[in-house]
């Protein structure tokens, strides 16, 4: 998994799902299930793993997560046209509801072929 930079000032090493794990005292699959699955873990153990992210200011890596997943969240729509029609209003409706879903929209434009 890509590590990121701590935001607490003065730490230069990088943060990750491992250091995480190491310094919350359990293993990385618990990590894991901590951020993606919470109801699988205790709430002590729950509340003790995100007390070590919030402290390390780590933030889980999108990419890696959508390889370990095979799932991206990404919704491709393809539309004629952006500036003709409700197109423009149905593209922002779109936009909302997923983002309300952490969905990422990806678009393209086919000019009617």
């Amino acid at each position: 998994m890509k590590q990121s930079k701590s935001r607490i000032a003065g730490m230069s090493q990088t943060v990750g799902l491992r250091k995480v794990a190491e310094i919350a005292g359990v293993s990385t699959a618990t990590v894991s299930r901590a951020m993606n699955d919470p109801e699988l873990v205790s709430p002590e153990l729950r509340e003790r793993v995100a007390s070590v992210v919030r402290h390390l200011g780590w933030i889980p890596h999108g990419t890696a997560r959508a390889l370990a997943t095979r799932r991206t969240s990404t919704i491709g729509a393809v539309f004629p046209a952006f500036t003709h029609g409700d197109f423009g209003g149905t593209i922002d409706g779109l936009q909302s509801e997923l983002s309300k879903r952490d969905y990422t929209l990806l678009l393209a434009r086919c000019d009617y072929h």
